[in-house]
């Protein structure tokens, strides 16, 4: 008489989940760290856009800044730390998730993937990209007319 086993089968994941968690994973190791702000373009011109009074441009175009990446399960958390004000994201990437952007404005995103360095958020009005370019962390947020890029390294 033959027993049969008491496991599970689990469904076998199609090939576009495979995928995507492969690019979980080597996306997850490029970007998860501490980074300084090195360089910024742009920066005034896009506060303004965005409706920030002249007073906090000026005060935050001094302030120095660094951003933390974290991992938990398939979700980042994304930091934006300055002595004025800590803004925290948390977003998982192929889903829905709440943001609120620089200049406190808030919504829902979706983030999508492009290879292995390179994360795409497309908001109303605006398109906010990390990747990683030699080594560095490199956002840009593109509100049309105006283009703001930041540059960090790790540390």
């Amino acid at each position: 008489m033959r027993v049969q086993s008491s496991r599970i089968k689990r469904p076998r994941a199609t090939e576009n989940e495979e995928t995507l968690e492969e690019n979980l994973v080597n996306v997850m190791a490029a970007f998860i760290g501490k980074w300084e702000l090195e360089s910024q373009e742009n920066f005034a011109e896009f506060m303004r856009l965005s409706g920030v009074p002249e007073d906090a441009i000026q005060n935050g175009e001094k302030l120095v800044s660094h951003t933390e990446i974290t991992k938990s399960g398939d979700a980042f958390t994304i930091s934006n730390i300055n002595p004025k004000k800590t803004l925290v994201n948390t977003i998982t990437p192929g889903k829905e998730s709440d943001f609120e952007t620089l200049s406190g404005k808030k919504g829902k995103v979706l983030v999508t993937l492009q290879g292995d360095t390179k994360m795409v958020a497309q908001l109303p009005n605006l398109t906010h990209t990390l990747e990683i370019v030699g080594g560095k962390l490199v956002e840009t947020l593109d509100a049309g007319s105006v283009v703001f890029k930041r540059v960090s390294k790790k540390v």
